[in-house]
Order: structure tokens, then C-alpha cells, then sequence
């Protein structure tokens, strides 16, 4: 029998304190919470303290690149990405993970739960 898959959710952000909250809140069901502040001035980095131990400040080199940097503090192999200013629905994960990942893994919309690089064959991008 395998093991339930784990999830790491990582969110990006700057200056977003209005937001943050909201959206860690909507993932407090996740093995794994890491949060990539761009340097915030506001409160946003001590909120998303709050939900996790693994906040972490990266210089704002593009989207991109911030995420990627985010991915790479991941542990699990499944990543779960969103912005500040989304939420993750309680019907998506209302049934058990490895069902969730099933149904996902086929939708266009997937990219936003991929599998972690470390995890993929030869430990390359998705």
C-alpha cells in the first residue's frame, strides 16, 4: 500500500498583509506551508509567521524566479502554488489527497498542483 502523498503549499508575496491571512488560513490542512517574502515593509511576513516556520526573505527577481525559489524550500512531493490573494476551497480538498491529485492531474487548470521537481525522474522541472 502506498503511502498518502504529501502536500507542500508555497505562497509568494510583498506587501500584502491585507491578504495573507485569508489565504493561509485556506491551507492549514497541508503537510507543509512555505511562504517567500520579497522584503515586505508591512506586516505580512510576521502574519505568515503565524501559520508556519518556514518563512523565508528573496530578493524580487521576477515571478518566475520567486516561485522557483519558493519550490526549492519544498520537502513534499506534491506542490500546491497560489498568490496571496487566492484560496484554497474546502471542495477541492474535501476528499482524500491522493483522490484530489487523480482528479486534478488531468485538468488544464493542474499546474497549479504539480509534482516537486526533486520528485520527477532525474530530478528535473515538471
Amino acid at each position: 500500500m502506498n503511502p498518502t502523498p504529501k502536500i507542500s503549499v508555497v505562497v509568494i508575496g510583498y506587501n500584502d498583509e491585507a491578504n495573507i491571512r485569508a489565504c493561509l488560513d485556506s491551507v492549514r490542512w497541508a503537510d507543509e506551508i512555505i511562504f517567500v517574502d520579497s522584503f515586505s515593509t508591512d506586516a505580512t511576513a510576521t502574519i505568515a509567521a503565524e501559520f508556519t516556520n518556514k518563512v523565508f526573505q528573496h530578493k524580487f527577481e521576477g515571478f518566475g524566479k520567486l516561485r522557483n525559489d519558493a519550490v526549492a524550500h519544498a520537502a513534499n512531493d506534491w506542490i500546491f502554488s497560489l498568490d496571496t490573494d487566492e484560496r484554497a476551497t474546502p471542495k477541492l480538498f474535501s476528499r482524500p489527497v491522493d483522490q484530489t491529485l487523480r482528479l486534478v492531474s488531468g485538468l488544464p487548470t493542474a499546474a497549479v498542483i504539480q509534482p516537486a521537481p526533486h520528485a520527477l525522474p532525474g530530478g528535473g522541472r515538471p
